[in-house]
């Protein structure tokens, strides 16, 4: 398709960032998955640019939606942890901030606390901010009623653990999925029509499907997974039995529930004439296990399940489809959004824009990272964990507590069965040595943690 185009006239465009839950980009049909499980999406896509191979910068939501909203990889803002949070001044330097000095109305709503300004310690950053609380027992051990800036300290996220068994006891009284994401659309829809066309809005919305646990709504269930698959589950968060395919299939159907109600969000914007004059973005916060013997997210793995996540960005007005093959990360979204509307990237941001791209140019070579860095400390030098460097051919990984190392064609070898290390030394030492240099500047900024 034709370039990019900046907005035009005295108003800049509304901007609709949406992201799901531990979505992955090999399980969606707009990526070529064999199953049907993203429809809307697959429409969608065919108005957007698509970025084959965007990367999570963790495995983790915490982290990475923190990528997301303030453009930095997980070494520079520091939250590794499930409950961590901003510190100090960086707390204000984040997307919507930077939107809000620009006349923008912010507002972010989400059913992952982990993901939302409640956790992050960034409220003052949103104009508005909600919590769609789940349903049930879940919802009553989750809330937030007060409103607090910061609530998952280290204590309170080791007790929400805990919320896993009010979820458990839900769905064998309900059998029913606890995180609706039609509420965070619900209510995305009324905060969108009590509010003055003249102002540009910000809006994030972040939806827990297709999050575990699998247990998606009737209508979708037996469209993957036939009846013997759903006569093993008891309502477990994993259902004890299932072969990791089984597990797939259950997990494709609630890729095809989210695909659904984002695209019902998505058909309301555009029949209320929001969509012609807005930035679309739809990503997700990480991926999902089923190769390796591992489920779900998180450890110490960053394979291409786990941080191989979706990206498409649709510009007011666009109508034809555009693909692009270079690497890209979350960091990148930030400084993206500013460039299209026209406002210069700020020096602390990790990532580059992508606009070149959607102009149809070659972003200049570099180089895009994930990490884990759970076992560090906040407080101190990152000594632990797992760092990837990936560029347009290969994947380095290193585990900094065994110096294990991983070197993959990653396109070419999805599944990340070839462990190229001591076939390609010189392309494996180059990564390293690149990666070790990042890792040595990120240790040597200063932070107000330490």
């Amino acid at each position: 398709m034709g370039p990019a185009k900046p907005f035009a006239g005295s108003r800049p465009p509304d901007i609709y960032l949406i992201s799901m839950d531990a979505l992955r980009a090999e399980d969606m049909s707009a990526y070529g998955y064999a199953r049907p499980t993203t429809p809307n999406l697959q429409r969608f896509a065919q108005r957007s640019f698509t970025f084959e191979n965007f990367i999570a910068n963790s495995n983790l939501t915490g982290p990475t939606t923190t990528s997301i909203e303030t453009g930095k990889l997980p070494w520079s803002h520091r939250v590794f942890h499930l409950g961590g949070f901003l510190r100090g001044p960086v707390r204000e330097e984040t997307l919507p901030a930077l939107l809000r000095q620009r006349g923008y109305y912010t507002a972010m709503i989400g059913s992952n606390v982990y993901a939302t300004p409640f956790s992050h310690a960034t409220l003052e950053s949103y104009d508005a901010a909600a919590y769609a609380t789940p349903l049930g027992l879940g919802g009553v051990w989750q809330s937030n009623p007060a409103g607090i800036n910061g609530q998952s300290t280290i204590f309170i996220s080791l007790l929400r653990r805990l919320g896993g068994l009010a979820n458990f006891v839900d769905m064998m009284i309900w059998r029913r999925y606890p995180y609706s994401a039609k509420a965070v659309f619900d209510r995305a829809r009324t905060l969108l029509e009590s509010r003055d066309d003249q102002q540009p809005m910000f809006v994030w919305t972040h939806i827990f499907p297709p999050h575990d646990p699998y247990w998606p709504p009737p209508p979708y269930r037996m469209r993957f997974a036939p009846r013997e698959t759903w006569e093993k589950v008891r309502g477990t968060r994993l259902p004890g039995g299932l072969t990791s395919s089984e597990l797939r299939a259950q997990y494709d159907e609630m890729v095809l529930y989210a695909d659904q109600v984002v695209g019902d969000y998505l058909d309301w914007l555009e029949q209320t004439g929001r969509l012609d004059r807005a930035i679309v973005i739809i990503t997700a916060d990480h991926g999902e296990s089923f190769e390796h013997g591992e489920f779900l997210h998180g450890g110490p793995d960053l394979y291409e399940g786990l941080i191989h996540i979706p990206l498409l960005i649709h510009l007011p007005g666009q109508q034809q489809h555009g693909s692009i093959a270079q690497s890209a990360q979350q960091a990148d979204l930030l400084p993206t959004l500013l460039d299209l509307i026209g406002v210069p990237a700020p020096s602390w941001t990790d990532g580059t824009s992508l606009r070149p791209a959607l102009e149809g140019k070659t972003l200049a070579p570099r180089p895009v990272f994930s990490m884990v860095l759970e076992a560090d400390s906040s407080f101190s030098p990152i000594t632990r964990g797992t760092l990837a460097i990936v560029d347009d051919n290969f994947k380095y990984v290193i585990h900094l507590d065994t110096q294990e190392q991983e070197l993959y064609r990653y396109k070419t070898d999805p599944s990340e069965e070839n462990n190229l290390v001591g076939s390609e030394p010189d392309v494996a030492k180059r990564m390293h040595d690149l990666l070790i240099a990042r890792l040595k500047k990120a240790n040597e900024q200063p932070t107000t943690l330490r």
